[in-house]
């Protein structure tokens, strides 16, 4: 055998063998740089069809509406579910192995038993095959016809069929309006609150009566005595106490004062001094009188002058007052004198006149006092313990005082 024959291999069946396909190259492992990194799953889209929509009903008993959910592949196609893989196939008893196919000395086919599956039904890295299934024609037009007829079952009874055949209103009898309230009892009435006290009644406020002298030719200021009460006492000391200070025959006008500054009334003043008169019967005097003190030798000797309130009609009304002096108790003459002058003269009153005016008199035991009373015509009431005090009181008088002449 020459070198560019092959050496036959000895065949122990005594024929010679058919020659075998060549065996496949071994396929060589995927580097790690050839792997990839898988893609991002799919989005998932929400889809709402009338269809999805009484499907949704359905399942959900009318609750609620579930749309679609669809999943896009990277190309935007939509992906259709994964179809379980497909299992292989164990090899079948009666067909040989590859292992017997290379057993030395045996011939077997030349063919492959097995043909190797087609690109179709080869899995993909996701699972699915590449074959794409299309729905048959009859059965999409039966989905969509099924749709259309349930559209306008929905429209129907929702739209149409209330626009034609609404219900009829029903007339709403409103309830019977509820009885008002029973009157809440009227609150007993409060009683009346007590009247306040009336406030005490005030006396009347008496005018302030302004004082007129009747000695206009005196210079000195009048003396102001302000008595606490209205007694004998506190004007005997009143007249006591204007003296202080005069001189031998020095005769000085006195002011008498209640508590409130206001000069004594002459009623007032008089009824004090002798209480056998009354306030009546004084009524015909005039409020305001001049009252004087006269001093002669060291003693005190008092006077004072009054007017009539009507000298026509009361002149004689006043002297026949004053005439009770001569007829009451002797004491009462001695009531003006601030120290007692003594007993009277027993010869009682007598006779007198006081430039040209009638006048009484009556002496006591103390030299120079008398007490001196008379009414002129013209409604002057004259009255002092002494002649001399009286006489000086008239020089101050300006006229027409008293009269020229007493008739």
């Amino acid at each position: 055998m020459n070198g560019d024959q092959q050496q036959t291999p000895w065949n122990p069946l005594g024929s010679n063998p058919e020659p075998q396909a060549p065996a496949p190259p071994p396929v060589p492992p995927p580097s790690p740089q050839e792997k990839k990194v898988p893609p991002p799953p799919p989005p998932e889209v929400n889809i709402r069809t009338m269809a999805a929509d009484i499907k949704s009903l359905r399942e959900t008993g009318g609750e609620m509406i579930k749309p679609e959910v669809i999943n896009l592949s990277p190309t935007g196609e939509p992906v259709l579910p994964e179809a379980p893989p497909v299992p292989s196939l164990p090899p079948s008893p009666s067909a040989p192995t590859e292992e017997e196919l290379n057993i030395p000395g045996y011939a077997g086919p030349e063919e492959s038993v097995f043909a190797p599956q087609s690109a179709e039904a080869v899995p993909t890295a996701a699972g699915s095959t590449t074959k794409k299934k299309h729905l048959p024609m009859k059965t999409v037009l039966i989905v969509l016809a099924a749709v259309f007829v349930v559209g306008l079952g929905v429209v129907g009874y929702f739209i149409v069929y209330p626009a034609f055949f609404g219900e009829k209103e029903v007339a709403v009898t409103p309830p019977p309006p509820e009885p008002p309230p029973p009157p809440l009892p009227e609150p007993p009435p409060l009683p009346p609150e007590p009247l306040p006290p009336p406030p005490p009644e005030l006396p009347p406020l008496l005018p302030l009566r302004i004082h007129q002298s009747a000695l206009k030719g005196l210079t000195a200021a009048p003396i102001e005595r302000q008595l606490e009460s209205l007694s004998r006492d506190t004007i005997t000391a009143a007249f006591s106490g204007a003296s202080i200070g005069l001189g031998e025959n020095a005769l000085a006008e006195v002011v008498l004062l209640d508590l409130e500054s206001r000069p004594a009334d002459f009623d007032a003043f008089f009824t004090t001094l002798y209480s056998n008169f009354t306030l009546a019967e004084l009524d015909i005097f005039d409020k305001d009188f001049t009252a004087f003190v006269f001093v002669r030798g060291g003693v005190v000797l008092p006077g004072f002058l009054a007017q009539l309130k009507d000298p026509l009609a009361s002149v004689e009304a006043a002297r026949a007052l004053l005439n009770r002096f001569e007829t009451d108790e002797p004491s009462y003459a001695k009531s003006l004198f601030p120290s007692d002058p003594g007993n009277p003269a027993v010869t009682g009153f007598k006779d007198g006149q006081i430039s040209g005016v009638k006048s009484r008199y009556l002496t006591f035991e103390q030299s120079g006092t008398a007490l001196n009373y008379g009414v002129s015509d013209q409604g002057l009431v004259l009255f002092s313990a002494s002649y001399a005090g009286l006489v000086e009181a008239f020089k101050l008088m300006a006229p027409p005082v008293l009269p020229a002449t007493q008739p």
